[in-house]
């Protein structure tokens, strides 16, 4: 814009308050003409700088790092011109925040409007309010979280139950070994079973002189005695009670042989003597047995 030109391109001016916000300048801008008012008004509203300068071809980097190819010195500012879509970008504009006597002025109106929306959401009990971009970070974090809390659990979970197995385990050694020590024998106990084990092949041989009671249990062998008296019926089919009683009766229906059989035993006179001392036992009969 030059003298020559100015009225035919000239709609306002700009005033002498140039103020610097960030990385743009404020300057208070007045308007003079009422087509370029209501452009302006209906939404005409970015701004463009013309100036003169010089032009310096030495490339080089910025402070925060943004490179260039050449540096703008010695500009001199021409005019502003209201157009379209300046080169600053829409944030290059004209802006009146002044109340009106209708209220806000109608410069605010603008065609695209930044629309920042928000939430509330609940993040360990307290409630924030952020946008949709953060709610949507936050519940990453927060299914991240408990995917982490979710492994540990299972971790936990499966080391207790480790650890509750191998405690079953040795209680059940630990109680195995209580029973075998409950089943160890002490020496009176031992002596009392050779006894009446004794006791009971020496009656046995009063009623089967001839039988072979190796190896048997307590009650084959009264079965196998009172087979021998009464036959096999006797014992068929019969509790253990009922065959304890039969050896019993038949063994009293003897008392001679049996007497006879317990007056012979002597005990072992040294060492472990049971087996000497059971063949007395089993040979008693062949004397006494009538």
């Amino acid at each position: 814009m030059t003298a020559d030109n100015w009225r035919e391109y000239a709609v306002g001016a700009i005033g002498e308050e140039v103020l610097r916000d960030g990385e743009y300048i404020r300057v208070p801008i007045t308007l003079m003409d009422a087509a370029t008012i209501k452009a302006v008004q209906d939404g005409k509203r970015e701004i463009s700088m013309g100036y003169d300068m010089e032009l310096d071809w030495t490339p080089g980097t910025t402070s925060d790092g943004q490179a260039y190819d050449a540096i703008m010195k010695n500009l001199r500012m021409n005019h502003l011109a209201i157009v379209d879509r300046g080169r600053a970008g829409s944030r290059a504009r004209i802006d009146d925040n002044k109340p009106t006597q209708w209220g806000v002025s109608p410069l605010l109106t603008d065609r695209n409007p930044p629309i920042m929306t928000t939430r509330k959401i609940v993040v360990d009990g307290l409630t924030i309010e952020t946008t949709d971009q953060g709610a949507e970070a936050i519940g990453k974090l927060q299914t991240e979280k408990q995917a982490i809390a979710d492994a540990k659990a299972a971790d936990k979970a499966a080391h207790d139950a480790a650890i509750a197995a191998k405690d079953a385990e040795l209680a059940a050694k630990d109680a195995k070994i209580a029973d075998l020590e409950k089943a160890q024998l002490t020496a009176e106990a031992l002596d009392a079973k050779v006894q009446a084990r004794a006791d009971l092949l020496a009656k046995a041989k009063t009623l089967a002189k001839d039988a072979d009671f190796s190896g048997k249990a307590d009650i084959e062998i009264m079965k196998v005695a009172v087979i021998a008296v009464r036959g096999a019926d006797a014992v068929k089919d019969k509790s253990d009670a009922y065959v304890t009683a039969a050896f019993d009766l038949a063994v009293e229906s003897k008392p001679d042989a049996f007497r006879a059989a317990m007056q012979d035993r002597k005990p072992a006179e040294s060492g472990n003597g049971q087996s000497d001392y059971e063949k007395r036992l089993n040979g008693a009969w062949k004397g006494s047995a009538k």
